[in-house]
This record gives structure tokens, C-alpha cells and sequence, in this order.
């Protein structure tokens, strides 16, 4: 309902649409978009927004997980806990993230489906995989033409 309302009010809204799966993956399978959940798609039909698909890269080598603790985690009241190459080993200063040089990519707007007779569940799918389409087909962009993962 927020996200609604300031879209209503012509504010920006920037949402991630992997969720918190997005961030849990481990490092080898950077880059492998998970599957979308379904509220930006959802959101821009219901305000007849445009949806603006944005692709980062750098930003999963920063906290290269190789494990993840999700029974520790949950007695501390997060999702999972990550293990990465200094963290826990070196204590709280392993979770720094590691300089990474991020690079995004703003790509064109996408228009909501039109009204033409399907049902919001069919234009939401149809939504979702543009908006995924369209980060995969620019994250392989990005990725073609890095030289490297630190500053």
C-alpha cells in the first residue's frame, strides 16, 4: 500500500525482485537471476507505471558467501547468517564488505501490459518475465565488458 500511494503521488519506488534470494546466493552462482516474486510487476499494473529494469553488477562480489547459517541466523532474528572467505573467521571485521567496483545499467522503461481481456495474474506473468528478460539479457551486457571485480 505504500509503494502505491507514492507511486499515486508520482514518487520513484525502487524494489528488488529476486528478494532476500537475491542476496543469499553463494558465490558460485552469482549472476544466475533467481525467480521473481511477482509485487513490482503487481505494483506497476495496478498504478499503470512504468517499470524501469535496472542491472547491477558488483555488487555479489562484496560478500562472497560460501555458506549460509540459517539456524544461527534465526536465533539472532535474521534470515541466515553468510559465511565468506573472512567471515566469521575474522570476526566482525570479516564483514566488511570487500571493495568491489559496481557498475548498473539503467535500461528502458517497460509499460504495463494493456487491458485487453486477460485476467492480472496472466498480464503480472507476462510483466515479471519482461522485467526478468530484461536484467538477464543486461547483466549479460555488463558482465561481457568488465575487466575485473575490485576498484
Amino acid at each position: 500500500p505504500n509503494a502505491e500511494r507514492l507511486l499515486q503521488r508520482g514518487e520513484l519506488v525502487g524494489l528488488f525482485p529476486e528478494g532476500i534470494a537475491g542476496v543469499e546466493k553463494r558465490c558460485t552462482e552469482r549472476y544466475r537471476l533467481r525467480p521473481f516474486k511477482t509485487g513490482a510487476a503487481r505494483l506497476s499494473i495496478r498504478t499503470n507505471s512504468p517499470v524501469v529494469p535496472v542491472a547491477i553488477v558488483g555488487a555479489e562480489e562484496a560478500y562472497p558467501v560460501v555458506a549460509r547459517l540459517y539456524r544461527a541466523g534465526r536465533l539472532v532474528g535474521i534470515p541466515w547468517i553468510p559465511v565468506t572467505p573472512t567471515f566469521p573467521l575474522c570476526g566482525i571485521a570479516g564483514a566488511v564488505p570487500l571493495p568491489t567496483k559496481w557498475i548498473m545499467h539503467f535500461g528502458a522503461p517497460i509499460p504495463p501490459p494493456s487491458h485487453d481481456g486477460r485476467s492480472e495474474d496472466e498480464r503480472v506473468a507476462e510483466l515479471t518475465d519482461r522485467i526478468r528478460n530484461a536484467i538477464a539479457e543486461s547483466l549479460r551486457a555488463l558482465l561481457a565488458k568488465r575487466n575485473g571485480i575490485f576498484l
